[in-house]
């Protein structure tokens, strides 16, 4: 593994950030948590010996140098709320100039797969058009083309990873995390449906696992700026995904979808569905990621079926 110098997690507060950091620690490579709570990075990480704590204002061009200093590699996992969205803008761009001006190596920016709008193949691959009909996917296309174009080789090294939806410990903006908390706790989980169209999902350990191999492949980081994508272990559906975590946690299925008035009412007083409204064509028509390049770069992916995954979700819920 050829990872260079340390590791700036941007956004480690997350989930994946958090999944990330102690994986990390385990290679004994030095990483540095950066995010808005101080307080929140002491109380995540704070079983974790090696990493840096630094807390950065995302408007500060100087806090942000600072974020960045000192690190041979960053990795971008911001995640402004969505109706903050288009705050990816300008601080995709301080970060870049950050990172510029610190001698940063490498810089890869973990995105989704809104970029590519509604698909046009079965299986989308990078080179599917990105043509989203939708504001944030516009957002995405805008942010994932400005790192890009950032790339200059021997100097900084960027790239991307486009990962269809999240599921896993921690993943509280998922499409399932309601079904854990009914399997867990009781009750009946409300989700967002159609629930039986084809979807496939990440497991958020599989996806540390791979951002770690990807940090550490010089070839990934060699030549022209690039993009991967990252599907999931399989075609599912929610419905199917439903039946493995209600089993798993002995309960039998209680979910449903809500109301077109329920959902007119919840949407009026929660700005996170709200927002996730133009977003319903991935629900809709099922946009399932061809990753045999990265698959082929890196000598194989590690998934964990879905089946292992849910259970310890549940384990650790």
């Amino acid at each position: 593994m050829s990872i260079r110098g340390k590791v700036a997690l941007l956004g480690a507060n997350g989930a994946i950030g958090r999944t990330l950091g102690p994986l990390l620690g385990s290679h004994a490579v030095p990483y540095r948590v950066v995010g808005r709570s101080y307080l929140g990075l002491q109380v995540r990480f704070h079983e974790q010996p090696i990493p840096e704590h630094f807390q950065w204002d995302l408007e500060e061009k100087s806090s942000i140098r600072e974020a960045c200093e000192g690190a041979g590699t960053v990795v971008y996992l911001v995640g402004p709320a969505l109706w903050k969205f288009k705050e990816h803008l300008p601080l995709t761009e301080r970060v870049l100039r950050g990172a510029r001006e610190c001698g940063v190596e490498r810089l890869l920016l973990v995105s989704s797969n809104w970029s590519y709008g509604e698909p046009v193949r079965d299986r989308v691959d990078e080179a599917h058009p990105r043509a989203p009909g939708t504001v944030k996917g516009k957002i995405r296309r805008e942010q994932e083309d400005r790192v890009l174009a950032a790339h200059v080789p021997g100097i900084l090294a960027t790239g991307i990873l486009r990962m269809a939806d999240l599921y896993g410990p921690l993943v509280e903006a998922s499409h399932l995390w309601t079904l854990f908390q009914a399997a867990k706790r009781g009750g009946e989980a409300k989700v967002l449906g159609p629930t039986d169209r084809p979807h496939e999902f990440v497991y958020v350990p599989d996806a540390a696992r791979t951002i770690l191999d990807l940090l550490g492949c010089d070839a990934a980081w060699a030549g022209e700026a690039s993009a991967w994508n990252l599907g999931g272990a399989g075609l599912t559906s929610i419905d199917a995904m439903a039946k493995f975590i209600f089993a798993a946690a002995g309960r039998p299925p209680s979910y449903a979808m809500p109301s077109k008035w329920k959902m007119h009412y919840v949407r009026a007083i929660n700005p996170y569905i709200r927002e996730l409204g133009e977003m319903q064509y991935l629900l809709d028509s099922p946009l399932l990621l061809d990753d045999s390049k990265l698959a082929s770069l890196l000598g194989g992916l590690g998934k964990t079926p879905y089946a292992d995954g849910v259970r310890q979700t549940l384990a650790v819920f």
